[in-house]
């Protein structure tokens, strides 16, 4: 009997310190992600961003990540076992759902998707719950269904995703507030978070984590495309392959600062006025890609 009472006690601990952990790390924790992007294929962009600001903001305390590539800000709450986004400081706009992990398998919710697609929500279903151990702490795992590029009158096109509570999406900790309809031709992954000067997640046990934004060039066809920087005015010399296509110029915090469209007959462009630093150019067709450093300078 003194066995079963043990049992019974270790189990309803440990069943406590999962349930007990909240669903997403907020300022006060001073998460930071770091976040893949691969475009059109080999080509790795890096996004590293943080959170340590709260700000008072419709009756409620957010925390605030002020800006990540491509867009933002984000602002969200933990409110019980839910996390809820927000995009704008404006009351009178929505406040959307980021995750929910108050439901059960088989139950069906609505997240925050695209802010400028219609509609402006995702069908989300839990397909399974477990519980894995990351990093050493026992999490309960959301195996989910979402609908990820929603359009009226059309049948739901359903895309997994896994939530970890206390962690957020393996594919991007703030998915509503980015592009991830099929239309992006991107694949994003959550390489590494970190929770009160902690390893939180770790997409590989023995990945080294870049917490700095860049564009990877080690795939990319050097030498192919290469850009002059003259003052304001950037000339291009452009891969033979090339006939036209999306020029976009990433600041230094790997930012769009500039996009523009292209063809290989025009081989000068005006910039808008950039701070002077590093930059990267990027020129894509229908099916491949392209990428250059310069530093501007003034």
């Amino acid at each position: 009997m003194r066995n079963v009472w043990f049992l019974c006690l270790v189990g309803c601990v440990l069943t406590k310190s999962i349930s007990a952990q909240q669903p997403f790390p907020t300022a006060a924790d001073e998460p930071r992600w770091s976040v893949s992007w691969y475009i059109l294929g080999p080509f790795a962009f890096n996004n590293a961003f943080s959170c340590s600001t709260s700000i008072d903001l419709c009756g409620h305390t957010y925390s605030a990540v002020e800006e990540f590539n491509p867009i933002g800000p984000a602002y969200f709450r933990n409110d019980g076992q839910r996390t809820l986004l927000r995009r704008t400081t404006n009351c009178t706009d929505k406040e959307y759902l980021l995750y929910d992990f108050s439901l059960n398998a088989g139950e069906t919710t609505y997240v925050g998707s695209e802010t400028f697609a219609l509609p402006d929500t995702a069908m989300a279903i839990v397909q399974s719950i477990d519980t894995i151990e990351v990093l050493g702490t026992p999490r309960r795992r959301f195996t989910m269904l979402i609908d990820l590029c929603p359009s009226e009158g059309n049948e739901p096109f359903f895309t997994p995703m896994e939530w970890i509570e206390g962690i957020g999406s393996t594919t991007h900790p703030f998915y509503a507030a980015i592009c991830l309809c099929d239309g992006c031709e991107s694949s994003i992954n959550l390489q590494c978070s970190d929770s009160s000067g902690r390893a939180a997640y770790r997409v590989s046990p023995d990945i080294i984590c870049d917490f700095t934004s860049g564009f990877d060039e080690h795939d990319s066809a050097a030498g192919e495309f290469q850009v002059r920087a003259t003052g304001d005015n950037l000339r291009l010399i452009y891969p033979t392959e090339f006939q036209a296509g999306l020029l976009t110029i990433l600041d230094p915090a790997g930012r769009v600062a500039f996009s523009k469209q292209v063809s290989a007959t025009r081989t000068s462009i005006d910039l808008p006025a950039l701070a002077p630093g590093p930059y990267t150019a990027l020129i894509q067709n229908r099916d491949q890609q392209w990428a250059t450093r310069w530093v501007l300078m003034r």
